[in-house]
């Protein structure tokens, strides 16, 4: 089973119109047969069950070596990260960030996607947490998509979960100015 949402994502579609002779799983393109599409959903479930069945063997051969991570979360404490803002979506799915990947993270964040910070320093991925109880708020990262800052805030991780709460935010590499 495909990921959710993935087949009709923008950066699929553009990747399957860009791509003669590849196609997203539920992109329909002119002169598509239905023999063309069944041999695709039929190579997709494939595809997926051998995912399946090697990230089910993987596990089971790491599981016995791994140790035990903490049940308890860490607690809150002020922090300077510094890295990339990505589309928190994109990212876990595809991996996708950087300029190539700068519009569709874009257009997926003013659709309401989250957006974190993958951290220069441990390589992982802090989702920006926002009280939202006095109504919709911009996410304090929106600005910087696809670029290096610095953010300064309170980070806490929980169920696995990194979260940043946004205090500041500094461009690392800022856009020259144009004349």
């Amino acid at each position: 089973m495909p990921f959710p949402f993935t087949s009709l994502h923008p950066c699929t579609i553009d990747d399957a119109i860009s791509t003669p002779g590849e196609h997203a799983v539920g992109v329909r393109l002119p002169n598509d047969s239905e023999d063309s599409r069944r041999t695709r959903r039929r190579a997709t479930r494939l595809a997926t069950i051998a995912v399946a069945l090697a990230a089910l063997l993987s596990a089971g051969a790491k599981a016995k070596d791994a140790p035990v991570p903490s049940p308890t979360a860490s607690g809150p404490r002020e922090m300077v990260l510094r890295g990339e803002v990505v589309e928190n979506g994109c990212f876990i799915i595809g991996g996708r960030k950087g300029e190539p990947h700068r519009h569709c993270a874009l257009t997926c964040a003013l659709a309401g996607e989250s957006l974190g910070l993958l951290d220069d320093e441990t390589k992982l991925l802090f989702v920006v947490v926002q009280d939202l109880t006095a109504g919709p708020a911009q996410n304090p990262l929106l600005p910087w998509i696809a670029q290096r800052v610095e953010v300064r805030g309170v980070t806490m991780e929980r169920g696995g979960v990194n979260g940043v709460i946004v205090r500041q935010v500094r461009p690392l590499n800022p856009q020259p100015a144009k004349h």
